[in-house]
């Protein structure tokens, strides 16, 4: 580690686009209060303890957070979201998949389903605030030799969840999903949910495409 006796106190500096194969050297030794948009590489290893520790010194209020290159590293990335409630847009791009390790998935399901039970407000707990709770924009990319989530849970998600309004940004390609569940997906957003989701193998919107195709064939 640097070594540097006081974090480096940086008031202004409102976004950071961090690259580096050793983050927590520089986290450790920076202090930025104001920051409200963060871009992280975590293709390096594994810096959540480096970050928490790095918000928790800043006190900022980050709106916007990008994670790239996630890994079989990157374990904990929900123990930091809990620690960013006032996140509004979310980038989860995945770098491979490790085992049954999925993280976009998991933290999906984690924000569609986390709400305060009865069991909390029992226990003398009724302010308990559900997972990133203004979030508006959760976006989900990877690799091409491998999806981030199974599209059949999506519709699911959105149906049964607590967070319609939250809009989902991912890609797709044909093969992708079934013409099911795309039909699913595009009922949702006849019912307002708001899904934008890049045709892979064609160009332009999935669902809309995916409607022209249905027109075409009198479906």
């Amino acid at each position: 580690m640097i070594g540097f006796v006081n974090p480096i106190l940086h008031p202004r500096l409102r976004s950071l686009d961090l690259l580096t194969v050793y983050p927590e050297n520089f986290l450790d030794v920076i202090n930025l209060p104001s920051l409200e948009e963060w871009s992280m590489d975590m293709g390096f290893g594994s810096a959540v303890a480096a970050m928490q520790s790095f918000l928790t010194r800043s006190g900022c209020h980050l709106r916007v957070l990008n994670l790239d290159r996630l890994g079989y590293s990157s374990k904990n990335i929900e123990s930091l979201l809990e620690q960013i409630p006032t996140l509004e847009r979310l980038r989860l791009s995945s770098m491979w998949k490790y085992g049954d390790g999925d993280v976009p998935y998991d933290i999906l399901t984690r924000i569609f389903w986390a709400v305060p039970s009865s069991r909390n407000i029992r226990r003398g707990n009724p302010t308990h605030e559900p997972f990133l709770p203004r979030l508006q924009v959760v976006e989900c990319t990877t690799d091409e030799s491998f999806l981030s989530f199974s599209w059949d849970d999506i519709p699911r998600l959105y149906s049964r969840g607590h967070r319609r309004s939250v809009t989902l940004k991912a890609f797709a390609t044909h093969s992708d999903m079934t013409d099911e569940t795309a039909l699913r997906l595009l009922r949702l957003t006849e019912e307002g949910v708001d899904l934008e989701i890049g045709d892979l193998t064609e160009s332009g919107d999935f669902l809309q495409n995916f409607r022209k195709r249905m027109c075409v064939e009198g479906v």
